[in-house]
């Protein structure tokens, strides 16, 4: 009878326990998205910055924009635009002023609303069949 070879043969390689390979793995899950969250985070914190900066650089031009509107619409600023302009406002003459009740007003108002019209009714088209 022939002799078997009772040697064992491995592939050369070091057997790591399959428990200790899946905890390795799994912590390294965690550490990788620990680290993806903290660089996530910074970037956040980053772009929060830039905009806070911006909201701040757009306050500070809305209220120069309303401190500079409220300088041209002051009195002696329309007088002047208007004397460089070279025109000339007066006020209305008693010809050019009209006086009405409160009776004149609702009876103007009465004959200016126009009555209320239903839509008109939806047509089929030939396209929409």
């Amino acid at each position: 009878m022939a002799n078997r070879n009772r040697k064992r043969t491995t592939s050369g390689g070091y057997m790591i326990p399959v428990p200790f390979a899946l905890f390795t793995v799994v912590i390294s899950v965690f550490a990788l998205g620990y680290l993806w969250l903290g660089i996530q985070s910074e970037e956040l914190g980053r772009e929060l910055k830039k905009l806070e900066a911006s909201l701040t650089n757009l306050q500070k031009k809305r209220q120069y924009e309303e401190a500079r509107w409220a300088n041209v619409k002051a009195p002696r600023e329309i007088e002047k635009a208007l004397s460089m302009h070279h025109l000339s406002m007066t006020w209305p003459g008693d010809v050019q002023i009209v006086r009405m009740s409160s009776a004149d007003i609702v009876e103007a108002l009465a004959e200016t609303e126009s009555p209320r019209r239903l839509p008109a009714p939806i047509q089929r088209v030939a396209m929409n069949d």
